[in-house]
This record gives C-alpha cells, sequence and structure tokens, in this order.
C-alpha cells in the first residue's frame, strides 16, 4: 500500500512538472509597442534597428529571438520598435532606462457632393475671386491619410493639368507584387503597414491588396479631402453633381493600417504609428487621421504620441472625435490635434484637458466612476469602464465631480458623397451593386472637410504653426446654419447646440483665409500644459528628451487656444490669452456674449496692432453669482473685431457651488 502511494505521489509530481513545462513552453505571447521617444541624435537605419535588436535581445538572452520577435522598428521621427513577448519579458523591459513606455498594441476603429457648398467653398475653386489663387487651388500641398487604403483608379485621383511631384517629397508607391496599381502626379505615394494587423491572428487576411482599398472607407475620405474635380457624379441618382476635395489640386498619400477582419475594419496602434513615422519622414504637410478608441492619458495614446511628433515637425494633424457620443467616449483629445466633428448627433468633439481614470480618481479605486474625489477629477476627462452601470449614470457623476470637456470645430458629417473602393459594396450589404461613389456619414468624413481647408490655408500661408492654422479655421466659423438660426441639436427637440457640441462653430470657408488675428502656439506651450498636469518627468520625456518643468507651472486655463473654458469656477479667475497680428494695421475692439449668472471683465479692451506678427495679451476675469450657477454649464462668445474681421472663441463656465 505504501508503495503503491509513493508510486501514485511521483506519477503526480511527474505529470505536474510536465503540465508547468508546457504551460511555460506555450506560454501567451502578446504584441507591444516599446516606446524610446525621438530620434535627437542622427543615426543610420541600420544603427538604430540593430540597437533595437540589442536592447530586446539582453532581455530574451539572445539577440536572434529579438530579431524574430520585432516587427516594426519606428527609425524615422519616432524611436521604437513593435514586438511579440510574454508578460513577463515586457514587464522586464519596461524597468530599462531607456525604455519610456510599453503598451499593448490595440486595436483601434474607424470612426462624406454639396458639403463645400454648405460651408462656403465656391465650385470653381481655381478662379473664385473669394479666396486668394495660391489658397484656392492648394498646389504642391500634401496631404496624407492613414485608412483603409486607396482605389487608384478613381477619378478623384487622375492628375490632368497637374506639374510635377513637389522635390520635397520622399513617399513611395508599395506596390511590389500587387497586380495593376499604379500612383501618379495626384496621388503620388501609397504604403501599407499590416504586421501588427497580422500578429493579432485576424480571420482574414487582406493583406495581399498592400494600399488598395478593399473596405471604401479611405477612398472616401481621402477624395474628401484633397480629391480631384469630377463632375456628373451620384449615388445612383442621389445627390447628383460635381465631387471635389476641400484642396483639389493638393498631392495625396495613403498609408494603409487598417485592414477588413472580417466584416468591419480594424487598425493596430503598431500600424497606425508606423504609418505616421514614414508620413513625417516622407514631407506630408496635413495628415489626417479617422480613427480613435477611447480616451486614454496622452502618454499611453499612440495617435497623441504620433501626432506630437508631426505638430512638433510643422506638420498639421486632423482627427475624427469619434461616434459614440453624446454619452460615449470621445476620440483623440490631445490639444496639439485639431479635432473635427459632424453635427450628425450633437457629438462633443474633445477636450482642452487632461484625461484621468476613474480607478486613480476614485476613494475606492473603482472603474464605474462613483465615489470620485472632486479635486483630482477638476477639470479632467474621466475615463469610466464599468459594464454595469449605464454610461449616462457615468457622465453625470463625472460632471458633478466637475469633470469638463469642449468640440475644436465642426464640419459637414453627414450623407457626403465621396469615391469608393470598386469592390465590395458601397454599404456593406452584399447584394447591393457597386457604385465609383457612396453616401457616409459620421467625423470620419467630417475631419477629411478640415484636412482639406487645412492643405488651403497651408498653401497660401506656408509658414503659419499648425496652431496659427487651427485657430484660423476656429475663430471664423459661425454658430448659425444656413437658415440664420442658431445650430440646433440634431435630435427631435431641435434646442439650441452648445459648444460642447459643435466646439467653435461650423466652419466657414471664405471667411478662413483672412483671419485677422490667431491664437498660436508652440512645442513648449504644449510641454508647459503637460507639465501643469503634474506629469511625472519619465511621463514628460515621452514628448521631449531635455525638457524640465519650469519653477512656477503654468495655470491650465491659460494654455492659449482658441476657446476659454473655466471648469470649476468658485471665488473667481483671470485667463490670460495672446493674439497674433496677421493682417494689415488695425485696431480691434472686444465685445462679449455673456454666459448666463456670470460675470466677465477683459483688459485691455482695445488692442493695436502696428505690423504682421505683432503679438498683444489680454486677460479674461471671470466671477459668477453662486445663487444662480448651481453646477451648470453656461456658455458665451468672446469677440475681438476691427470692421472687417470678426475673431471669435466660444466661452464656457461651471460654477463648483
Amino acid at each position: 500500500m505504501e508503495i503503491m502511494n509513493m508510486r501514485t505521489l511521483l506519477c503526480f509530481v511527474f505529470f505536474f512538472s510536465c503540465c508547468l513545462l508546457q504551460q511555460q513552453a506555450f506560454a501567451a505571447k502578446t504584441s507591444y509597442i516599446v516606446y524610446l521617444g525621438g530620434h535627437y541624435t542622427k543615426s543610420s537605419e541600420e544603427a538604430i534597428v540593430n540597437s533595437h535588436h540589442e536592447l530586446l535581445g539582453s532581455v530574451m538572452k539572445s539577440k536572434e529571438k529579438a530579431k524574430e520577435a520585432i516587427f516594426y522598428s519606428y527609425t524615422k521621427e519616432i524611436n521604437g520598435f513593435a514586438a511579440t513577448m510574454e508578460e513577463d519579458e515586457a514587464n522586464e523591459i519596461s524597468k530599462h532606462p531607456s525604455v519610456l513606455l510599453v503598451f499593448k498594441d490595440k486595436p483601434l476603429k474607424l470612426q462624406t457632393t454639396h458639403s463645400w457648398d454648405f460651408i462656403g467653398l465656391p465650385s470653381n475653386v481655381t478662379t473664385s475671386s473669394s479666396l486668394p489663387p495660391t489658397a484656392s487651388s492648394g498646389a504642391d500641398i500634401i496631404i496624407g491619410h492613414i485608412d483603409t487604403g486607396v482605389w487608384p483608379e478613381s477619378k478623384s485621383f487622375n492628375d490632368d493639368g497637374m506639374g510635377p511631384i513637389p522635390s520635397k517629397w520622399k513617399g513611395i508607391c508599395q506596390n511590389q507584387n500587387i497586380t495593376n496599381f499604379s500612383c501618379n502626379k495626384k496621388l503620388i505615394g501609397a504604403r501599407y503597414f499590416a504586421a501588427g494587423f497580422l500578429q493579432g491572428n485576424n480571420s482574414v487576411n487582406d493583406t495581399k491588396n498592400g494600399p488598395r482599398d478593399t473596405v471604401g472607407h479611405g477612398t472616401h475620405t481621402l477624395s474628401t479631402s484633397g480629391g480631384s474635380i469630377v463632375t456628373n457624379v451620384s449615388y445612383f441618382g442621389y445627390a447628383n453633381g460635381t465631387a471635389r476635395g476641400g484642396a483639389p489640386h493638393a498631392r495625396v498619400a495613403m498609408y494603409r493600417a487598417c485592414w477588413r477582419n472580417p466584416v468591419y475594419a480594424i487598425c493596430h496602434d503598431s500600424d497606425i504609428l508606423a504609418g505616421i513615422d514614414a508620413a513625417i519622414d516622407d514631407g506630408v504637410d496635413v495628415l489626417s487621421l479617422s480613427i480613435g478608441g477611447g480616451p486614454e492619458p496622452y502618454f499611453v495614446d499612440t495617435v497623441a504620441i504620433g501626432s506630437f511628433h508631426a505638430t512638433n515637425k510643422g506638420i498639421v494633424v486632423v482627427c475624427s472625435a469619434g461616434n459614440d457620443g453624446p454619452d460615449g467616449a470621445i476620440s483623440n483629445v490631445a490639444p496639439w490635434i485639431f479635432t473635427g466633428t459632424s453635427l450628425s448627433n450633437g457629438l462633443p468633439s474633445k477636450d482642452l484637458y487632461p484625461i484621468i481614470s476613474s480607478i486613480t480618481a476614485s476613494v475606492y479605486g473603482g472603474d464605474d466612476c462613483f465615489s470620485l474625489i472632486d479635486m483630482k477629477v477638476k477639470g479632467k476627462i474621466v475615463v469610466c469602464n464599468s459594464s454595469t452601470v449605464s454610461p449616462i449614470d457615468q457622465a453625470v457623476n463625472v460632471q458633478i465631480a466637475g469633470g469638463v470637456g469642449m468640440p475644436d470645430i465642426s464640419a459637414p458629417g453627414v450623407q457626403i458623397l465621396a469615391a469608393f473602393a470598386g469592390v465590395g459594396t458601397s454599404t456593406g450589404v452584399n447584394t447591393d451593386p457597386l457604385s465609383p461613389f457612396a453616401v457616409l456619414s459620421g467625423t470620419s468624413m467630417s475631419a477629411p472637410h478640415i484636412a482639406g481647408i487645412s492643405a488651403l490655408l497651408k498653401s497660401q500661408y506656408p509658414t503659419w504653426s499648425p496652431a496659427m492654422i487651427k485657430s484660423a479655421i476656429m475663430t471664423t466659423a459661425t454658430i448659425h446654419d444656413n437658415t440664420g438660426q442658431l445650430i440646433a441639436m440634431a435630435d427631435p427637440s431641435l434646442t439650441p447646440a452648445t459648444p460642447f457640441s459643435y466646439g467653435a462653430g461650423q466652419v466657414k470657408v471664405n471667411a478662413v483665409m483672412d483671419p485677422g488675428l490667431v491664437y498660436d502656439l508652440t512645442t513648449e506651450d504644449y510641454l508647459n500644459f503637460l507639465c501643469a498636469n503634474d506629469y511625472s518627468l519619465k511621463e514628460l520625456r515621452v514628448f521631449s528628451d531635455n525638457y524640465t518643468c519650469p519653477s512656477t507651472k503654468m495655470q491650465i486655463e491659460d494654455l492659449n487656444l482658441p476657446s476659454i473654458t473655466i471648469p470649476y469656477l468658485f471665488d473667481g479667475i483671470t485667463v490670460t490669452r495672446k493674439l497674433t497680428n496677421v493682417g494689415p494695421p488695425s485696431k480691434y475692439n472686444v465685445s462679449i456674449d455673456f454666459p448666463k449668472n456670470i460675470t466677465l471683465t477683459v483688459n485691455p479692451t482695445e488692442l493695436n496692432f502696428d505690423k504682421v506678427g505683432e503679438e498683444k495679451v489680454f486677460q479674461v476675469s471671470v466671477t459668477g453669482n453662486h445663487a444662480g450657477l448651481n453646477k451648470h454649464h453656461f456658455f458665451g462668445r468672446l469677440k475681438w473685431s476691427d470692421g472687417k474681421h470678426s475673431v471669435e472663441i466660444p466661452l464656457a463656465v461651471k460654477s463648483l457651488i
């Protein structure tokens, strides 16, 4: 009996040991992005890749294993790599002194002829007297999109009458092994990035098509921002007219990072980051991404990190806001991103403040946005992840605790006719016939409208910073619809909308090219903003390797954005803004549409500008009648005018009481 028990025990130990060995042998590997910052010193691509192999090899105890594991090395502007590894390996490499960030490679979602007439861009943009000749064409400005690819045969990408490709362009037409795919003087570049998608063991392998669009979304957005003029188009007889992009003479390039799986498209962080890295190096002037997930802290948000590198190089980055509003998550909220939304559902676009997890902000560390600590939530968007508490209840709790947010700009995004892929179907229903043009809606369609207008501005004012372009579009926007009435919510109530729905307002092209004054921002301003939000030194290194916080931190509300939000009014607050003259010498006077129960004082009330580039500072002091506030948001407008130019920004104030 004793011998039998011993044999049984030995067999059990042997079996258990085998199970452990087998479990270790088949430990799950996951795709991670290892972020090392930017390339602040010049090195060859070979040297950079080798350094990545060395770094991961030090953790895997084998450089050869590291070579097999790494499926992307970011070698242009962004420094880092994407690799498959075990969780323990990811934890170990995250402790390396040169590693700033390690995060899982997650998938994001995709977020469309009369729309240009609606916002004031004339049909004959090349001869319009309302726009300067250089701006009306957008010639030689390069618009890049990160999306589902492009259908190069579309008439929206014909290059009739276009001159040589700009000499600054370094991109390629990545069409090796791709049948009948070619670029031209209009569609000057096409690349594809699928390694991250393939690591996810996705069931549909669409990568054999390379940069060719098999979904339709990318062709639609790219033709909206920079498509050529195409007459007599429709969607089976509907929306008949002329299709054109916002900058019809601009050059366009596609960076495919989104792939069908199996019926909808997903875009992996690692592929998006590779696309952004390539686009910066290729020489794009404007970069549009109709992609996003839920809000995250900036230092772990791939789009925020990549777009910071792009903005630092003078590239205007335009993103969609997401389609989950008004009570759902908002995408692409970093202040250096220009976020466009449509008026289809009164969607909020983006906040001007940092993101905080409910787990961090909660008394007991819960993810349901209950028992929030007011001072931690103040002026922030809170990420609530509970699947058992309704989104509305979570949103109410955040609002009570002082969390706030605000949209940049609204642009057409409902039933937009634009080019489409020539395979698949334009509605997703297999029985539908094909059409070379399709009608789509969503903030995905708004972003390329803003990208096209940004290209026109970039063409007219090549030395302007991305913030100046953003300001020109926002400060000239209108809060009235085409009947002269205040923009209403797109719901059965048709009640007046607020800046939380339309941002600065609906873009107004005929005023954009001559804004008079702009609110400018530099890279250092954005870093000061992050510092004011108590980012740690390591978190700040995600964006800059040599920045240190000033001894006196800036007031968050003083970030020089073309809007003013006071999320937590108590006794009173004074906010500072700076305006830069981009027009002729002129005298501007201020006027205010006061928010209810709020008193605002502007000092000075008059600004005199003698030359282009001159800067003037003004302050806005805000106090409130607490008896009438009751933790509600109140909205107004602040306008500087010289009789010709009207430079307007939205105001949003909420009381602590």
